[in-house]
Order: structure tokens, then C-alpha cells, then sequence
């Protein structure tokens, strides 16, 4: 009887476990389709028009707060490692913008 017991439980635990680690590998295939339809409707206004518009005008945001705000190039500055102003050069991150901005 008790070791019927103890079996029921040790299944119950594997279950457990399986079923966390299920949900965590459902969580990053859920991210990356995120990803992915993101990044469709980035590239094609058609799969998505409204989704399309919206990063479209977020992205003319972050581009125009770059330019006006000198805090803005400091904290990219700082993530990157790089300063822009003090060489004259942009950095990766910028050049990579305004490549998109174009």
C-alpha cells in the first residue's frame, strides 16, 4: 500500500516537472512567433496594415528623440560604448537607423 503510494506520488512529481518545463518551451516559441509576425508586418504593410502604421510611427519617434535629445545619444552611447559626439562617427546602432530610415 505504501509503495503505491510513493509511486503515485514520484509520478505526480514527473509530471510536474514535465509540465514546467513544457510551459517554459512554450513560452519561447511563443515569443518567437511574436517575433516573427513583428517582423513581417515590418517588412509588408500588407500582412498587417494597422501593426505596420504603428511601428512606423514609433520608429519615426525614437528616430526624432535621437536627434533632439542629447540624453538619448548618451544612453545609446552607453549601451554601445561608444560615444558618437565626441569622434564625429555614428555608431552601429544609429547607422543601422538611418539605414532603415531610408
Amino acid at each position: 500500500m505504501e509503495a503505491a503510494a510513493r509511486h503515485s506520488d514520484l509520478r505526480a512529481e514527473t509530471n510536474r516537472a514535465r509540465s514546467k518545463r513544457a510551459k517554459r518551451a512554450a513560452g519561447y516559441v511563443r515569443a518567437g512567433l511574436i517575433i516573427a509576425v513583428m517582423a513581417a508586418a515590418w517588412q509588408e504593410r500588407a500582412f498587417w496594415p494597422f501593426l505596420h502604421d504603428r511601428m512606423q510611427i514609433a520608429y519615426d519617434f525614437g528616430i526624432n528623440l535621437y536627434d533632439n535629445s542629447a540624453e538619448a545619444r548618451g544612453q545609446i552611447a552607453a549601451l554601445t560604448g561608444f560615444d558618437s559626439q565626441g569622434s564625429g562617427e555614428n555608431t552601429a546602432v544609429v547607422d543601422t537607423l538611418l539605414k532603415l530610415r531610408q
